[in-house]
């Protein structure tokens, strides 16, 4: 293993200086907080299921749901005469 660590070009590093990391660090932390804070004014960025819903008024909601449960009870009274007719 040492022969290979031999063959290996030295590299030179050269230490940052500690001015330039917390320049750095501070920079990416107010890019970080503006990011958080535009998201929240947009709302979330994934897509919502109820995106593509069609949104319909209260009583146009109520007004489907009761006839519906009516369609419903109607077929169910259709059924049981068929089945006590037999």
């Amino acid at each position: 293993m040492d022969t290979h660590k031999e063959k290996l070009e030295k590299v030179v590093t050269e230490p940052i200086p500690q001015e330039k990391v917390r320049e750095e660090k501070a920079e990416l932390h107010e890019v970080a907080k503006k990011a958080a804070k535009a998201e929240k004014k947009s709302g979330s960025v994934e897509k919502d299921e109820l995106d593509d819903v069609e949104k319909i008024p209260k009583g146009q909601a109520q007004k489907e749901i009761k006839d519906a449960v009516q369609h419903v009870k109607k077929d169910e009274k259709r059924n049981s005469v068929r089945i006590g007719k037999s």
